[in-house]
Protein backbone atom coordinates (compact mmCIF):
# COMPACT_ATOMS: atom_id res chain seq x y z
CA UNK A 1 0.00 0.00 0.00
CA UNK A 2 2.82 2.38 0.80
CA UNK A 3 4.40 1.93 -2.64
CA UNK A 4 1.10 2.43 -4.43
CA UNK A 5 0.39 5.58 -2.46
CA UNK A 6 3.65 7.03 -3.75
CA UNK A 7 2.47 6.28 -7.26
CA UNK A 8 -0.93 7.85 -6.79
CA UNK A 9 0.01 11.47 -7.11
CA UNK A 10 2.88 13.87 -7.74
CA UNK A 11 5.49 14.56 -5.03
CA UNK A 12 3.51 17.62 -4.03
CA UNK A 13 0.61 15.51 -2.77
CA UNK A 14 -0.31 16.55 0.74
CA UNK A 15 -1.24 14.00 3.38
CA UNK A 16 -4.40 14.69 5.38
CA UNK A 17 -3.82 16.59 8.58
CA UNK A 18 -4.79 15.05 11.88
CA UNK A 19 -8.39 15.74 12.71
CA UNK A 20 -9.62 15.93 9.13
CA UNK A 21 -12.56 13.64 8.51
CA UNK A 22 -11.32 12.16 5.23
CA UNK A 23 -11.99 8.68 3.89
CA UNK A 24 -8.75 7.25 2.49
CA UNK A 25 -10.75 5.11 0.09
CA UNK A 26 -11.99 8.29 -1.55
CA UNK A 27 -8.41 9.57 -1.95
CA UNK A 28 -6.94 6.37 -3.30
CA UNK A 29 -8.36 3.56 -5.45
CA UNK A 30 -6.02 0.72 -6.38
CA UNK A 31 -8.30 -0.67 -9.09
CA UNK A 32 -8.52 2.73 -10.76
CA UNK A 33 -4.73 2.95 -10.79
CA UNK A 34 -4.42 -0.52 -12.33
CA UNK A 35 -7.05 0.40 -14.92
CA UNK A 36 -5.01 3.45 -15.92
CA UNK A 37 -1.94 1.22 -16.27
CA UNK A 38 -3.94 -0.95 -18.67
CA UNK A 39 -5.12 2.07 -20.63
CA UNK A 40 -1.61 3.43 -21.12
CA UNK A 41 -0.04 0.04 -21.83
CA UNK A 42 -2.71 -1.59 -23.98
CA UNK A 43 -5.13 1.08 -25.13
CA UNK A 44 -8.90 1.43 -24.80
CA UNK A 45 -9.68 -2.27 -25.34
CA UNK A 46 -7.31 -3.33 -22.57
CA UNK A 47 -8.83 -0.67 -20.31
CA UNK A 48 -12.44 -1.74 -20.90
CA UNK A 49 -11.45 -5.41 -20.63
CA UNK A 50 -9.93 -4.80 -17.21
CA UNK A 51 -13.04 -2.97 -16.03
CA UNK A 52 -15.23 -5.87 -17.14
CA UNK A 53 -13.04 -8.51 -15.48
CA UNK A 54 -12.87 -6.59 -12.21
CA UNK A 55 -16.50 -5.47 -12.42
CA UNK A 56 -15.49 -1.85 -11.97
CA UNK A 57 -17.80 0.89 -13.30
CA UNK A 58 -16.17 3.02 -16.00
CA UNK A 59 -14.90 6.08 -14.11
CA UNK A 60 -13.70 7.95 -17.23
CA UNK A 61 -15.72 9.63 -19.94
CA UNK A 62 -14.79 9.05 -23.59
CA UNK A 63 -13.27 12.51 -23.72
CA UNK A 64 -11.15 11.83 -20.63
CA UNK A 65 -9.94 8.54 -22.12
CA UNK A 66 -8.80 10.30 -25.29
CA UNK A 67 -7.05 13.08 -23.36
CA UNK A 68 -5.28 10.69 -21.00
CA UNK A 69 -4.16 8.50 -23.88
CA UNK A 70 -2.68 11.53 -25.64
CA UNK A 71 -1.09 12.90 -22.47
CA UNK A 72 0.60 9.69 -21.34
CA UNK A 73 4.39 9.87 -21.74
CA UNK A 74 6.93 7.10 -21.26
CA UNK A 75 10.11 8.86 -20.23
CA UNK A 76 13.46 7.57 -21.43
CA UNK A 77 16.04 7.04 -18.73
CA UNK A 78 18.31 10.05 -18.33
CA UNK A 79 21.63 10.30 -16.63
CA UNK A 80 21.52 12.49 -13.54
CA UNK A 81 24.67 14.13 -14.92
CA UNK A 82 22.76 15.29 -17.99
CA UNK A 83 24.74 13.02 -20.33
CA UNK A 84 22.45 11.95 -23.17
CA UNK A 85 24.79 9.10 -24.00
CA UNK A 86 23.24 7.20 -21.09
CA UNK A 87 19.77 7.18 -22.67
CA UNK A 88 18.05 3.90 -22.06
CA UNK A 89 16.13 2.84 -25.14
CA UNK A 90 14.65 -0.22 -23.46
CA UNK A 91 11.64 1.47 -21.90
CA UNK A 92 8.80 -0.87 -21.06
CA UNK A 93 5.19 -0.64 -20.09
CA UNK A 94 5.30 -3.90 -18.13
CA UNK A 95 2.98 -3.10 -15.24
CA UNK A 96 4.20 -6.16 -13.29
CA UNK A 97 7.35 -4.28 -12.34
CA UNK A 98 7.48 -2.82 -8.85
CA UNK A 99 10.15 -0.32 -9.86
CA UNK A 100 9.21 3.32 -9.40
CA UNK A 101 10.97 6.05 -11.36
CA UNK A 102 10.50 9.47 -9.74
CA UNK A 103 11.27 12.66 -11.59
CA UNK A 104 13.92 14.77 -9.87
CA UNK A 105 15.60 18.10 -10.41
CA UNK A 106 18.74 19.56 -8.87
CA UNK A 107 17.95 23.12 -10.00
CA UNK A 108 15.94 25.51 -7.87
CA UNK A 109 13.03 27.24 -9.66
CA UNK A 110 13.67 30.90 -10.53
CA UNK A 111 12.44 33.42 -8.00
CA UNK A 112 10.03 36.29 -8.63
CA UNK A 113 12.93 38.59 -9.41
CA UNK A 114 10.83 41.58 -10.45
CA UNK A 115 9.59 41.97 -6.90
CA UNK A 116 6.39 41.26 -5.00
CA UNK A 117 4.22 43.40 -2.72
CA UNK A 118 5.32 43.05 0.90
CA UNK A 119 2.39 41.95 3.02
CA UNK A 120 2.94 40.57 6.49
CA UNK A 121 1.30 37.18 6.94
CA UNK A 122 -2.17 37.70 8.35
CA UNK A 123 -2.06 41.47 7.89
CA UNK A 124 -5.40 43.16 7.34
CA UNK A 125 -6.12 43.90 3.69
CA UNK A 126 -9.54 45.39 4.08
CA UNK A 127 -13.10 44.16 4.23
CA UNK A 128 -13.79 41.35 1.78
CA UNK A 129 -15.96 42.47 -1.12
CA UNK A 130 -17.07 40.72 -4.31
CA UNK A 131 -18.52 42.05 -7.56
CA UNK A 132 -19.90 39.64 -10.19
CA UNK A 133 -19.80 40.22 -13.95
CA UNK A 134 -21.51 38.15 -16.62
CA UNK A 135 -21.29 37.95 -20.41
CA UNK A 136 -23.29 38.59 -22.39
CA UNK A 137 -24.56 41.45 -20.27
CA UNK A 138 -27.62 43.52 -21.04
CA UNK A 139 -26.66 46.48 -18.90
CA UNK A 140 -24.48 49.44 -19.79
CA UNK A 141 -21.60 47.25 -21.02
CA UNK A 142 -22.21 44.16 -23.16
CA UNK A 143 -18.73 42.69 -22.61
CA UNK A 144 -18.55 43.34 -18.89
CA UNK A 145 -16.05 40.56 -18.01
CA UNK A 146 -13.42 41.75 -20.46
CA UNK A 147 -13.89 45.40 -19.55
CA UNK A 148 -13.60 44.63 -15.83
CA UNK A 149 -10.33 42.75 -16.43
CA UNK A 150 -8.94 45.60 -18.55
CA UNK A 151 -9.91 48.18 -15.96
CA UNK A 152 -8.11 46.25 -13.22
CA UNK A 153 -4.96 45.97 -15.35
CA UNK A 154 -4.99 49.69 -16.11
CA UNK A 155 -5.32 50.54 -12.40
CA UNK A 156 -2.48 48.26 -11.28
CA UNK A 157 0.41 49.99 -9.50
CA UNK A 158 2.62 47.33 -7.88
CA UNK A 159 2.25 43.95 -9.61
CA UNK A 160 0.06 41.94 -12.00
CA UNK A 161 0.14 38.15 -11.61
CA UNK A 162 -1.89 35.93 -13.94
CA UNK A 163 -2.56 32.19 -13.94
CA UNK A 164 -4.54 31.04 -16.97
CA UNK A 165 -4.95 28.39 -19.64
CA UNK A 166 -5.36 30.94 -22.43
CA UNK A 167 -3.94 34.37 -23.22
CA UNK A 168 -4.42 35.41 -26.83
CA UNK A 169 -6.69 38.45 -26.56
CA UNK A 170 -4.84 41.31 -28.25
CA UNK A 171 -6.48 44.05 -26.17
CA UNK A 172 -5.65 42.32 -22.87
CA UNK A 173 -2.06 41.66 -23.91
CA UNK A 174 -1.53 45.22 -25.10
CA UNK A 175 -2.86 46.48 -21.75
CA UNK A 176 -0.28 44.26 -20.05
CA UNK A 177 2.41 45.64 -22.35
CA UNK A 178 1.44 49.18 -21.47
CA UNK A 179 1.52 48.37 -17.76
CA UNK A 180 5.01 46.86 -17.83
CA UNK A 181 6.63 49.33 -20.23
CA UNK A 182 5.11 52.74 -19.50
CA UNK A 183 4.11 52.35 -15.85
CA UNK A 184 6.91 49.89 -14.98
CA UNK A 185 4.51 47.51 -13.23
CA UNK A 186 5.96 43.97 -12.92
CA UNK A 187 3.86 41.41 -14.81
CA UNK A 188 4.06 37.68 -14.12
CA UNK A 189 2.17 35.28 -16.40
CA UNK A 190 1.81 31.54 -15.77
CA UNK A 191 0.38 29.76 -18.83
CA UNK A 192 -0.82 26.21 -19.19
CA UNK A 193 1.86 24.41 -21.18
CA UNK A 194 -0.50 23.45 -24.00
CA UNK A 195 -1.43 27.10 -24.63
CA UNK A 196 2.15 28.33 -24.98
CA UNK A 197 2.40 27.87 -28.78
CA UNK A 198 -0.74 29.99 -29.27
CA UNK A 199 0.63 32.67 -26.96
CA UNK A 200 3.95 32.79 -28.81
CA UNK A 201 2.15 32.92 -32.15
CA UNK A 202 0.23 35.95 -30.90
CA UNK A 203 3.53 37.59 -29.89
CA UNK A 204 4.91 36.87 -33.35
CA UNK A 205 1.83 38.36 -35.01
CA UNK A 206 2.30 41.51 -32.93
CA UNK A 207 6.07 41.58 -33.61
CA UNK A 208 6.71 41.37 -29.88
CA UNK A 209 9.94 39.92 -28.48
CA UNK A 210 9.47 38.84 -24.88
CA UNK A 211 13.10 39.57 -24.06
CA UNK A 212 12.45 43.24 -24.76
CA UNK A 213 9.68 43.37 -22.14
CA UNK A 214 12.00 43.58 -19.15
CA UNK A 215 9.14 43.97 -16.65
CA UNK A 216 7.18 40.97 -17.97
CA UNK A 217 8.00 37.38 -17.09
CA UNK A 218 6.15 34.43 -18.66
CA UNK A 219 6.39 30.80 -17.67
CA UNK A 220 4.64 27.57 -18.53
CA UNK A 221 2.85 25.50 -15.91
CA UNK A 222 1.14 22.13 -15.85
CA UNK A 223 -1.34 20.37 -13.66
CA UNK A 224 -0.43 17.52 -11.33
CA UNK A 225 1.53 14.56 -12.65
CA UNK A 226 0.31 11.01 -12.11
CA UNK A 227 3.24 8.59 -11.87
CA UNK A 228 2.89 4.91 -12.79
CA UNK A 229 4.86 1.81 -11.90
CA UNK A 230 5.65 1.28 -15.57
CA UNK A 231 7.61 4.52 -15.67
CA UNK A 232 4.88 6.31 -17.62
CA UNK A 233 3.40 9.54 -16.39
CA UNK A 234 0.26 11.52 -17.12
CA UNK A 235 0.36 15.28 -16.65
CA UNK A 236 -2.82 17.27 -16.21
CA UNK A 237 -3.75 20.73 -17.44
CA UNK A 238 -4.22 24.03 -15.63
CA UNK A 239 -7.92 24.82 -15.31
CA UNK A 240 -7.74 27.52 -12.67
CA UNK A 241 -7.82 31.14 -13.78
CA UNK A 242 -7.11 34.17 -11.67
CA UNK A 243 -5.40 37.54 -11.92
CA UNK A 244 -3.91 39.10 -8.79
CA UNK A 245 -3.49 42.88 -8.79
CA UNK A 246 -1.22 44.61 -6.23
CA UNK A 247 -1.71 41.78 -3.77
CA UNK A 248 -5.18 43.00 -2.71
CA UNK A 249 -7.50 42.58 -5.71
CA UNK A 250 -8.34 39.42 -7.66
CA UNK A 251 -10.27 38.61 -10.82
CA UNK A 252 -11.34 34.96 -11.14
CA UNK A 253 -14.03 32.97 -12.91
CA UNK A 254 -14.75 31.12 -16.14
CA UNK A 255 -13.69 34.05 -18.35
CA UNK A 256 -10.54 33.32 -20.38
CA UNK A 257 -8.29 35.93 -21.94
CA UNK A 258 -9.13 35.21 -25.58
CA UNK A 259 -11.33 36.70 -28.28
CA UNK A 260 -14.04 34.02 -28.21
CA UNK A 261 -14.65 34.43 -24.48
CA UNK A 262 -14.60 38.18 -24.94
CA UNK A 263 -17.17 38.21 -27.74
CA UNK A 264 -18.96 34.87 -28.20
CA UNK A 265 -18.92 32.58 -25.19
CA UNK A 266 -21.00 33.10 -22.10
CA UNK A 267 -18.75 33.54 -19.07
CA UNK A 268 -18.45 35.11 -15.67
CA UNK A 269 -15.81 36.98 -13.70
CA UNK A 270 -15.73 37.71 -9.97
CA UNK A 271 -13.75 40.71 -8.75
CA UNK A 272 -12.58 40.17 -5.17
CA UNK A 273 -10.95 42.65 -2.84
CA UNK A 274 -10.00 42.74 0.82
CA UNK A 275 -8.85 39.93 3.11
CA UNK A 276 -9.91 37.08 0.78
CA UNK A 277 -7.13 38.04 -1.63
CA UNK A 278 -4.52 36.85 0.88
CA UNK A 279 -5.20 33.26 -0.22
CA UNK A 280 -4.38 34.11 -3.84
CA UNK A 281 -1.31 36.07 -2.77
CA UNK A 282 -0.05 32.98 -0.94
CA UNK A 283 -0.97 30.62 -3.78
CA UNK A 284 0.86 32.27 -6.67
CA UNK A 285 4.50 31.81 -5.56
CA UNK A 286 3.84 28.77 -3.35
CA UNK A 287 5.79 25.47 -3.59
CA UNK A 288 2.96 23.49 -5.27
CA UNK A 289 3.12 25.96 -8.18
CA UNK A 290 6.91 25.93 -8.34
CA UNK A 291 6.98 22.15 -8.70
CA UNK A 292 5.20 22.36 -12.06
CA UNK A 293 6.82 25.51 -13.45
CA UNK A 294 9.23 25.81 -16.32
CA UNK A 295 11.81 28.61 -16.47
CA UNK A 296 11.11 32.12 -17.70
CA UNK A 297 10.88 32.06 -21.49
CA UNK A 298 14.15 32.81 -23.29
CA UNK A 299 14.02 34.62 -26.62
CA UNK A 300 15.28 31.53 -28.44
CA UNK A 301 12.04 29.67 -27.77
CA UNK A 302 10.23 31.92 -30.23
CA UNK A 303 12.19 30.13 -32.96
CA UNK A 304 9.98 27.13 -32.26
CA UNK A 305 7.20 28.90 -34.11
CA UNK A 306 8.94 28.24 -37.43
CA UNK A 307 9.12 24.50 -36.80
CA UNK A 308 6.22 22.72 -38.50
CA UNK A 309 6.98 19.47 -36.71
CA UNK A 310 6.98 20.92 -33.22
CA UNK A 311 5.20 18.79 -30.65
CA UNK A 312 4.26 19.57 -27.08
CA UNK A 313 6.76 16.96 -25.90
CA UNK A 314 9.56 18.68 -27.82
CA UNK A 315 8.36 22.02 -26.45
CA UNK A 316 8.45 20.70 -22.90
CA UNK A 317 12.01 19.43 -23.41
CA UNK A 318 13.25 22.76 -24.78
CA UNK A 319 11.47 25.03 -22.32
CA UNK A 320 11.97 23.07 -19.12
CA UNK A 321 15.68 23.76 -18.83
CA UNK A 322 15.74 21.53 -15.77
CA UNK A 323 18.21 18.71 -15.30
CA UNK A 324 15.96 15.74 -14.88
CA UNK A 325 16.84 12.13 -14.26
CA UNK A 326 15.38 8.83 -13.36
CA UNK A 327 16.71 6.86 -10.45
CA UNK A 328 15.68 3.41 -9.32
CA UNK A 329 14.44 2.97 -5.79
Amino acid sequence: MALSQCLEDSPGWRTPRTGQDLNLKELYNERHRLALEELVAGGVEAFTGFLQRERVPNFLSDDEIRRISRAAVVRKSLSLNGDDSHLDQSGTLDCSSVTYFPEVSDIEPPVLELGWPAFTAGSFRGVTRAVAYFQPSYGECIYSCKEAARRMIKNAKEVIAIVTDSLTDLDIFQDLQEACTRRRVPVYILLDQSSVPSFLQMCKNLHVLLDELLQMKVRSITGSTYYMRSGAQITGKVHERFMLIDGNRVATGSYRFNWTDGKLNSSNLIELSGQITEKYDEEFPSPPFLQTLGPWFPNEIQNLLSSEKRTLDHWATVQSGLTRGIRQL
